[in-house]
């Protein structure tokens, strides 16, 4: 099979504007997929997250600038070296897709004045193509907590939150969820249903009970 060469490929990516901040030529693509679907087929959830970095800074010859500070695309640049991506990707919820549609480099983490307005930056870019944000998906990390309810005292709400006239809900994602659960009852108990306790050490005790239990086919 003939394929192109690492120049090549490197020469073409080269050719794709990509920049902090809402991903122009994704946003581009995406509004032709969305235009063949129907109403129901557009309603999506939008989905955003810190990732790790090497912080760095590094010359781009092209670009003539110095890539590695903090840069929040259409709401500036600091001096801070950026240490973490904020990343933002839409996905189906009726149909199976997933793109990423902007990111932003931010030093140790984004502030949660700064993710407010991102998120309703994002929003914004995804009704005018078309698409339909039915709620936005997060971890429980301190500044995305406060980010989101500061949208909610925004819309007089303890659930729902308003970005451009269209109402949306926040969901916490199960996994950090469990975890979050998992690190509170290694150091406290957990009480419910008035007076009952649950106790980390109860956890142990039925993973070893499972363990020598017989398997019942």
């Amino acid at each position: 099979m003939t394929i192109p060469s690492e120049a090549s490929l490197k020469k073409l990516l080269g050719k794709v504007n990509l920049q902090p901040g809402i991903c122009q030529p994704f946003l581009a693509l995406l509004k032709k997929k969305v235009q063949c679907l129907n109403a129901r087929d557009r309603q999506c959830v939008l989905l955003f997250d810190e990732v790790f970095l090497r912080g760095r800074l590094f010359y781009n010859i092209r670009q003539n600038v110095v890539n590695g500070f903090e840069n929040y695309g259409q709401r500036g640049r600091t001096n801070y070296i950026a240490d973490h991506a904020m990343v933002f990707m839409v996905q189906g919820l009726h149909v199976k897709w997933t793109q990423p549609v902007a990111y932003y480099f931010v030093s140790k983490t984004c502030p949660s004045s700064m993710l407010k307005l991102l998120i309703e930056d994002v929003i914004k870019a995804l009704f005018e193509i078309g698409l339909t944000v039915k709620a936005t998906v997060s971890d429980q990390g301190p500044t995305n907590r406060t980010a989101i309810a500061e949208l909610r005292q925004k819309q007089g709400d303890s659930i729902m939150y308003s970005v451009g006239g269209q109402t949306l809900v926040h969901i916490w994602d199960m996994p950090h969820i469990l975890k979050n659960i998992r690190n509170n009852l290694i150091t406290s108990d957990l009480e419910f249903n008035q007076g009952k306790v649950a106790k980390w050490r109860q956890l142990i005790e039925f993973y070893l009970y499972d363990q020598v239990q017989p398997i019942l086919w």
